[in-house]
């Protein structure tokens, strides 16, 4: 793998899913289907140097970075069956491979009882925005969750139902960018939390995983692309907490 500044040698645990830049320019490597299932997380430095190998859960599907923390997502046979880390369906990690916070069991705030987590992506330095089912009233709903990693509390949003069964998402600075929700998989789709009108600004076909700052990061066979929308200017979303808009469904 290609760094700025040097080139970083992957020792065949196998095929990288997610790559992600964490603090100080370093690099962290989630293989999703590990040869070796203990160790699935790869953390190395921008020279090329292996830091840290470590294991975030078995069923993680997903990961995200910002400064000093790693945090991992899970699907639903995780959530719903499997040990610690993995039924938390959201976990915070340091850099060294320590849990700092499962969100089931460290929230202040009730959780919302999601069976999987589809996507996540980081809209300001210790704030995560993330999305995934739960079932209520004979219906499966898909809010939007904002959670601050440092005070543990988050605000719930309910979205449209144009934004359900996301493939991917990130933040503009000041509104949510959605791709291929159920109806149309390869669509872009903007949204302003509490608004009960989405935007359709674009499609592209092509396997996307969040990025944050109005990027995606895109998978390849020879690699990875990023696709940036144009930024805004880089507003944090209201403070965790706050209280949630009326629902749009």
């Amino acid at each position: 793998m290609t760094t700025p500044r040097s080139t970083l040698a992957l020792p065949g645990r196998g095929c990288p899913s997610y790559i992600r830049i964490v603090a100080h320019g370093g690099i962290a490597v989630l293989y999703q289907a590990p040869l070796d299932p203990s160790m699935n997380v790869e953390l190395g430095t921008a020279e090329g140097r292996t830091v840290h190998v470590f294991c975030v859960g078995r069923s993680a599907c997903g990961a995200v970075a910002c400064n000093e923390r790693i945090l991992a997502f899970y699907m639903d046979q995780g959530v719903l069956s499997g040990p610690r880390p993995d039924c938390e369906a959201l976990c915070a990690f340091t850099l060294g491979g320590e849990v700092d916070f499962g969100y089931f069991s460290g929230l202040e705030d009730p959780p919302v009882d999601i069976f999987d987590c589809y996507c996540a992506c980081f809209v300001a330095p210790d704030v995560v925005g993330f999305m995934g089912p739960i079932f209520e009233q004979n219906e499966t709903d898909f809010p939007y969750v904002l959670l601050n990693l440092s005070t543990r509390r988050q605000t719930v949003h309910p979205t449209p139902i144009a934004l359900d069964n996301p493939r991917a998402l990130t933040w503009d600075g000041q509104a949510v960018i959605v791709y291929g929700p159920d109806h149309d998989r390869n669509g872009f789709y903007r949204w302003i939390p509490g608004a009960e009108t989405v935007q359709k600004i674009g499609e592209y076909d092509g396997r996307l995983r969040d990025g944050g700052h109005g990027r995606f990061l895109e998978v390849r066979p020879d690699g990875c692309a990023i696709l940036t929308f144009q930024p805004r200017e880089l507003t944090p979303p209201s403070p965790p907490h706050s209280p949630p808009p009326a629902t749009s469904r």
